[in-house]
């Protein structure tokens, strides 16, 4: 967590790509940013803003911003986290697509999120669509 220049609170975020389904492959760890956090006794949230765990797996969806650090792309709308359910599905969601079982545990606890997550090949195969379709046009 770290306080800018014009005194805003922020957090700065390292991630590790498994995969690229879009552009060139970023550099690894991965740097972006998003605002609020904890800076001593001072902590600002964002309403919306997204909400990473050491250890989880998710799935962002990045756009730069002016400095060329990177931002999730509508907030928690550019972020789905991932899990396994027990019948060894891939799962994805995020506040607009799915819910996790129980959605007071811990995203890295949950063994099964409810029916309506989001399988992950499903939500890869949607992007290569729309990138297909934007490229025909």
């Amino acid at each position: 967590v770290q306080r800018d220049s014009a005194g805003r609170i922020h957090t700065r975020v390292e991630l590790v790509p498994l995969e690229t389904w879009k552009g060139q492959p970023p550099a690894s760890p991965l740097h972006l940013v998003h605002g609020g956090g904890a800076l001593g006794e001072e902590r600002v949230e964002v309403t919306a803003q997204v909400n990473f765990k050491p250890g989880t797996e998710v799935v962002v969806f990045l756009t730069p911003n002016e400095r060329g650090e990177w931002l999730c792309l509508g907030m928690s709308q550019g972020q789905f986290h991932v899990a396994q359910e027990a019948g060894g599905r891939r799962v994805a969601w995020n506040p607009f697509h799915g819910q996790p079982a129980n959605p007071g545990q811990d995203a890295a606890a949950k063994s099964a999120p409810a029916a309506a997550g989001l399988a992950l090949e499903s939500l890869r195969e949607a992007v290569a669509r729309a990138l297909s379709k934007a490229k025909e046009k």
